[in-house]
């Protein structure tokens, strides 16, 4: 597959999370698949280190004046097949170029809200009739394969603006970074795609804000997310001792700054195509690994203090409630093929109450410290458990497809 990138006079001051749009359009352009890609350029740049790693992406770069320079003729000489034509200033919704990628024919995708806005895809006879005609620059391309009635036009408009795997409606776009009011619409538009399934109130209105700023801040830095991973699961282990010792503010605190430093890493990655195995094993690891030890730890503590087995028996408990409820999301999901917290808009809003499961444990163990009552906490958090797995469970016994 040829595509061509048209990257001149590249505006390299306007970034998302520290990638300029044609670092953006290259990361997303990387895939498993053979792909020659030329990058048009007036000017130097480095390429993203991913993707010049990538085999399947051969990249090649003609640094030329102008469209009708004849460096650009000798491009499109020696393509005998079909050719993308896409802009390295914009940014695109990956909708977009899924659907210009996968067309059979002749087809531009325009955004009518943004001028020029705009990728193609040409087969040989418009490809050589493209050749024939005068093209001086970037706004006579657009106006040719505006004009050519053998071209099929679609509006991002046509692409259904729902997306499955975040449950959301974001109008699909194309995007010229060209000033701080565009750049800030971009940047907020992608950073609500990057988020998948419902998400509960306590990360809407308490993490979502720092989040945010922390991953502007640490993608400046360059900061690796695995690092974040890593920092992360230093300091949720040192929260163990401090619960194991009754030192439960201290502990909670640590628990708190884990759990924000936890909803970091994960934007953070996807943002910046850093995502890897490595990040997905660490993220497992403060989700099982150390929910469990602070339990564990909590229970061993409180059994010391009231000279019983009881609370260590009710922190086996609720890990037992976490693993069985992990047993019917999963199986949920195998057998209707869709997640659990989203069958009606009644499941939504319950999951965004009820949300993940530390969060209002930690609403629990702070009410704890506050009363003075430990223990009381411990039982609030197995009487929530046991009435969300019971609550799951019943949606998955009596639901039917349809």
């Amino acid at each position: 597959m040829n595509i061509i990138i048209f990257a001149l006079n590249l505006k390299t001051e306007f970034k998302l999370w520290n990638l300029t749009t044609l670092e953006r359009l290259l990361f997303t352009l990387n895939s498993e698949e053979k792909r020659d890609i030329t990058i048009i350029l007036n000017s130097s740049f480095n390429l993203p280190k991913i993707v010049e790693k990538n085999r399947n992406t051969k990249i090649t770069i003609k640094q030329i004046n102008s469209i009708n320079d004849e460096e650009f003729s000798k491009v499109l000489d020696q393509i005998d097949s079909s050719v993308i034509l896409l802009n390295g200033n914009y940014v695109y919704d990956p909708r977009c170029l899924r659907k210009i990628l996968n067309s059979k024919t002749d087809v531009m995708l325009y955004d009518p809200n943004n001028e020029n806005a705009f990728g193609v895809k040409l087969y040989p006879d418009n490809l050589r009739l493209l050749q024939k005609n005068k093209i001086n620059d970037y706004n006579d391309l657009y106006n040719f394969i505006k004009d050519n009635t053998k071209i099929k036009q679609l509006s991002v408009n046509d692409i259904p603006a729902r997306i499955d795997s975040i449950k959301k409606d974001i109008v699909p776009f194309i995007i010229r970074l060209e000033n701080k009011r565009n750049n800030k619409n971009a940047e907020k538009i992608i950073f609500n795609m990057q988020y998948k399934g419902v998400m509960d109130i306590i990360y809407m209105y308490l993490y979502r804000p720092v989040v945010e700023i922390c991953v502007k801040f640490l993608s400046k830095l360059g900061v690796h997310p695995n690092s974040v991973s890593i920092i992360n699961i230093f300091i949720g282990i040192l929260a163990i001792p401090l619960f194991l010792t009754g030192h439960f503010l201290y502990a909670l605190i640590l628990t708190l700054i884990t759990m924000i430093m936890d909803a970091i890493d994960g934007p953070l990655a996807r943002l910046t195509f850093k995502t890897s195995k490595l990040g997905h094993y660490l993220d497992k690891i403060t989700h099982m690994v150390l929910h469990i030890s602070w339990l564990l730890s909590i229970g061993f503590a409180l059994s010391r203090l009231h000279g019983n087995y009881i609370p260590i028996f009710i922190s086996l408990t609720i890990i037992a409630m976490f693993f069985i409820f992990r047993g019917i999301r999963s199986s949920f999901r195998r057998k209707f093929h869709r997640s659990i917290y989203d069958l009606s808009r009644f499941d939504i809003i319950f999951r965004s109450i009820s949300g993940n499961r530390w969060n209002i444990n930690m609403i629990f163990l702070f009410s704890g410290i506050i009363t003075g009552d430990f223990l009381m906490s411990l039982y609030m958090i197995t009487i929530w458990n046991g009435f969300c797995l019971l609550f799951y469970a019943t949606r998955f016994i009596f639901y039917k497809v349809g």
